[in-house]
């Protein structure tokens, strides 16, 4: 096969609809099934394997990885929890203004419905900043069980 492969692209041979990569050089035009090019790389990768000792050692080290790689994350996400306890907070004091006759039926409504609205942004906001892992530890042993 050719030595190539940071010049080359990626292509579908549509009457087929098979997969192949094409490398272009001077003097040189390569044309490969993706399929051979995968069998290639996978026995390339066969050679690469981690001795059953350093297995452990290297779950606990992915796992601090991840941590430490979310840990701004999961700072902005306190953050964000204890400002919507304050927004929840103040609707609550509002309704006790309202009951204690302070305030009119109007301005509580008015005032519920735009904290209801920063707590909605808040939420919106959440959603954009996590995208939640359910089990660390199974991905953790799954990638490892790939390798």
């Amino acid at each position: 096969m050719c030595q190539m492969w940071n010049t080359g692209t990626a292509y579908i041979a549509n009457p087929k609809g098979l997969y192949y990569y094409k490398y272009y050089k001077k003097g040189c035009i390569c044309n490969l099934s993706a399929s051979a090019m995968h069998r290639e790389f996978n026995n390339l990768l066969q050679q690469y394997q981690i001795a059953p000792k350093n297995i452990e050692p290297l779950k606990i080290k992915l796992q601090l990885t991840f941590e430490e790689m979310n840990k701004s994350l999961y700072e902005q996400q306190s953050e964000i929890d204890n400002r919507k306890n304050e927004l929840a907070l103040k609707i609550e004091s509002a309704e006790e203004r309202f009951i204690e006759g302070d305030i009119d039926r109007e301005s509580f409504i008015k005032y519920k419905a735009k904290v209801e609205q920063q707590i909605a942004e808040i939420a919106s906001e959440t959603q954009k900043l996590f995208i939640p892992l359910s089990n660390q530890k199974k991905l953790i042993d799954f990638v490892l069980n790939l390798l």
